[in-house]
C-alpha cells in the first residue's frame, strides 16, 4: 500500500499506461479495414498526394494528418500509427491522476490512472480517430474543471480544442461542444 500510494503514485500510474502500451497496443490487436485505411491515406499524404482532391476519406482530415505524422516519424508501417497513441495514453493517465486527485484520494487517482491506462487499449483496438478524440475530450475536461481568472483565455482555449476535436471525429466534436456549453 505505501509503494503504490506514496509519493511516487503518480509516476508508477505513468509508467503501467506505458508499458501496457508498448507491451499490448503495439503487438496485440489489428483491424484491417481500419489500421489500412490509416496507413494508406497517412502513406499517401506523405507522398504529396491531397486529401479530398487525390485520395478521399470519411475523415474532416486531422486525423489523416496526425497518422501521415507518425509515418514520417516511425518508419512508414503500420505499427509506426500506435506509438504516438501510447505516449497519448501515458500523458492521459498523468491528466486523469491529477484530475481525480484534486477531488480524491491519492488512491483513488492511481486507481483512475490504472483504469484509463488499461481501458483505453479494450476500448480502442485501431489507432483510429477515437483515440485522439478521448485524448482531446480528457484535456478539455481538465480546462473546464479548473478556474482561471482569465476567464476569456479559458474560454478561448476551450474554443479552440472543441474546434480541433470536431475536425479529428466530427460526431464526438459536437458531443464536447454540447457538454462544453453546458459546463460553461
Amino acid at each position: 500500500y505505501r509503494v503504490v500510494v506514496g509519493a511516487r503514485g503518480e509516476r508508477l500510474s505513468v509508467a503501467v499506461a506505458t508499458l501496457l502500451g508498448g507491451f499490448l497496443y503495439a503487438r496485440v490487436g489489428w483491424w484491417g479495414p481500419d489500421d489500412g485505411s490509416y496507413a494508406y491515406v497517412g502513406h499517401r499524404i506523405l507522398q504529396g498526394d491531397v486529401l479530398h482532391r487525390d485520395i478521399q476519406d470519411i475523415h474532416g482530415g486531422y486525423v489523416n494528418f496526425l497518422s501521415a505524422a507518425a509515418l514520417a516519424i516511425f518508419g512508414d508501417n503500420i505499427v509506426s500509427l500506435r506509438w504516438p497513441l501510447v505516449a497519448l495514453n501515458a500523458i492521459q493517465a498523468v491528466l486523469v491522476f491529477y484530475f481525480v486527485r484534486k477531488h480524491f484520494t491519492r488512491l483513488s487517482a492511481i486507481a483512475a490512472a490504472f483504469a484509463m491506462g488499461g481501458a483505453s487499449y479494450i476500448l480502442f483496438p485501431t489507432p483510429g480517430a477515437s483515440w485522439y478524440a478521448l485524448f482531446v475530450a480528457i484535456c478539455l475536461a481538465v480546462l473546464l474543471s479548473e478556474r482561471w481568472q482569465a476567464r476569456l483565455l479559458q474560454y478561448a482555449l476551450c474554443g479552440f480544442l472543441c474546434g480541433f476535436i470536431f475536425l479529428i471525429h466530427q460526431p464526438t466534436g459536437v458531443f464536447m461542444v454540447m457538454a462544453a456549453i453546458c459546463v460553461v
